[in-house]
C-alpha cells in the first residue's frame, strides 16, 4: 500500500513540475539530474584512481622476487626440466594420434627413432610419418599439434600434389619430440 501511495505522489509531483516548468523546463531539470548523477561518478571514479596512485607509491618494490637473468644459460635447467620423460612418450604419441584423427588424417605408418644428443643434453625421438588428406587438415593437424605437445618441433614437411585438380595431397611430415635425457642408473 505504501508503495502504491508512494507512486501516486510522484505521479503527481511530476505533473506540477510539468505544469509549472513547462516541457523545456521539465527537460532541463532531468538534464541537470542527469548532469550531477554523471559528475558524482566521475568523482567517485577520480578518487578510486587517486587512491590506487597513492597505494602504489608508498608501497615498497619488492626486488627479492625478481631475479635478473644474467645470461640464456641461466634457463637451462629450468628447460631441461620442462621436457617429458620418456616414459611419457606412449601419452604424447596417442595424443599426436588423436589430434590426427580429429582432422581426419591417419598416421599409420611410419618411422621413428629415438636419439640421444648429448651435444644438446636431449633425447630427440624422430617421427617421419606419410600423410594423406587436403591442405586444410595437414595444417590444421600440425598447427595444433605444435600448440598441443610444446616439446613437438618440425623438421620438414614435404607435400606432393598428384594433379593439379586432386583435393588430396601426399605429405611426408618429419616431426621430433624433445625428451628428458634419462639419468645413469
Amino acid at each position: 500500500m505504501a508503495l502504491r501511495r508512494w507512486m501516486l505522489w510522484l505521479r503527481w509531483g511530476m505533473w506540477r513540475t510539468w505544469v509549472w516548468l513547462g516541457w523545456v523546463g521539465t527537460l532541463g531539470v532531468v538534464v541537470a539530474l542527469l548532469g550531477s548523477y554523471m559528475l558524482e561518478l566521475a568523482e567517485q571514479q577520480r578518487q578510486e584512481a587517486k587512491d590506487i596512485l597513492i597505494a602504489l607509491k608508498t608501497k615498497p618494490a619488492r626486488t627479492d622476487e625478481v631475479r635478473p637473468i644474467q645470461s640464456p644459460i641461466d634457463d637451462l635447467p629450468m628447460f631441461y626440466a620442462s621436457l617429458p620423460k620418456r616414459e611419457g612418450l606412449p601419452i604424447l604419441l596417442d595424443r599426436l594420434f588423436v589430434l590426427a584423427a580429429r582432422h581426419s588424417l591417419q598416421l599409420s605408418a611410419g618411422e621413428y627413432l629415438l636419439q640421444l644428443d648429448p651435444q644438446a643434453g636431449v633425447q630427440r625421438y624422430r617421427l617421419q610419418l606419410p600423410v594423406v588428406g587436403s591442405y586444410d587438415a595437414i595444417s590444421g593437424f600440425v598447427a595444433e599439434a605444435l600448440h598441443a605437445i610444446p616439446t613437438l618441433t618440425v623438421e620438414s614437411i614435404h607435400l606432393k600434389r598428384n594433379s593439379i585438380d586432386a583435393d588430396q595431397l601426399e605429405a611426408e611430415l618429419q616431426l621430433q619430440l624433445l625428451l628428458q635425457i634419462e639419468a645413469p642408473r
